[in-house]
């Protein structure tokens, strides 16, 4: 299926981080209010410009965890809209971290 890019799309905003972990975060957005047929959301996660995830959610999604990330480290994530045969423009970089690892471990058993 091929997309164009329709610049009257505008990226969602207000988006947040709620929640964080040593390896993931999760993040909410604004929902799509606009007159075009969404088919869903798609986040792009970068680091250091490479990216390292490319995500997409149904319409109705609007918050979403980013798991097996690396720990302590600052992630660029930017998200768009698709609709029905047109993809909206990137948002701006939004920059959100993975916590500290507290050196805690849960064991169970272990042979020595």
């Amino acid at each position: 299926m091929f997309y164009f890019f329709f610049p009257g799309l505008d990226p969602p905003s207000n988006i947040t981080k709620i929640d964080s972990t040593p390896q993931s975060f999760a993040i909410r957005w604004s929902a799509y209010n606009g007159t075009a047929t969404l088919l869903g959301y798609q986040l792009l996660v970068s680091l250091q410009g490479d990216v390292k995830k490319e995500i997409t959610v149904a319409p109705n999604i609007t918050s979403v965890t980013i798991k097996e990330l690396g720990v302590l480290t600052e992630y660029c994530v930017q998200i768009r809209l698709i609709a029905t045969a047109a993809v909206g423009n990137l948002s701006d970089c939004f920059f959100f971290s993975t916590d500290e690892f507290n050196g805690k471990f849960l064991c169970s058993e272990m042979d020595v």
